[in-house]
């Protein structure tokens, strides 16, 4: 692949779930710009599921390890499964006032609210609304209670396509996925079990720092 072609080259989803329905997302993006264009300010994040509420999407972002500034707006449409049309939130992460050029790492966290609904997870883990291609792709998920009947499909929106999901403990599930092509995404399915007792489970460590070969 040629060095100029924009692609995510790593990404790191994780999520807890809490009591309330609601799932706390930690997203890690090592994002590779391509070739050098001084209006790229930064990246985006369409979310469907995401309030255009400040006090309850709960975002918060950094590039490279320093905080950098975002925005909610109003993202792409996007097609219910009812088939009705709807615009998504988007988070716009980067300065407006300056650029972006080769590879940076951004770490974007926010809330998704009632997400569980009558017990049932079904959570758009990567939506198909990305353009270019990811890499390397992990999602981990926890939650207060077992994950049962954990499923996960891939691929354009509609696909049926399975991938692994795996459980790693009770209350956690695991997919990796070598690469998803623009537009392929991944949703995750699991309904809720028995209610754990002990410690709460906890996601595995996210990436930190600088994007990795920076």
């Amino acid at each position: 692949m040629s060095g100029n072609v924009e692609r995510v080259n790593t990404m790191w989803v994780g999520a807890e779930v809490a009591a309330d329905g609601s799932i706390r997302v930690t997203e890690v993006i090592d994002y590779d710009f391509g070739e050098p264009d001084s209006t790229r300010h930064g990246i985006y994040r369409d979310l469907p599921d995401l309030m255009y509420d400040e006090d309850y999407a709960k975002v918060s972002a950094s590039l490279d390890g320093a905080r950098v500034p975002w925005e909610l707006t109003t993202g792409d449409y996007y097609e219910k499964p009812n088939g009705q049309r709807e615009t998504a939130t988007r988070i716009k992460v980067g300065d407006p006032g300056g650029s972006v050029t080769g590879v940076h790492r951004y770490r974007i966290r926010y809330t998704l609210t009632d997400v569980v609904k009558k017990g049932k997870i079904a959570w758009d883990a990567v939506g198909t609304g990305w353009r270019v291609d990811r890499s390397d792709v992990e999602i981990h998920v926890v939650a207060p209670y077992e994950l049962t009947g954990a499923r996960c499909v891939h691929g354009t929106n509609g696909s049926e396509d399975a991938c692994a999901a795996r459980g790693s403990g009770p209350g956690r599930m695991d997919v990796t996925l070598d690469k998803l092509k623009g537009h392929e995404g991944v949703t995750l399915y699991a309904s809720r079990g028995q209610k754990l007792t002990g410690a709460k489970m906890a996601l595995p460590a996210p990436p930190s720092g600088k994007a990795v070969g920076t």
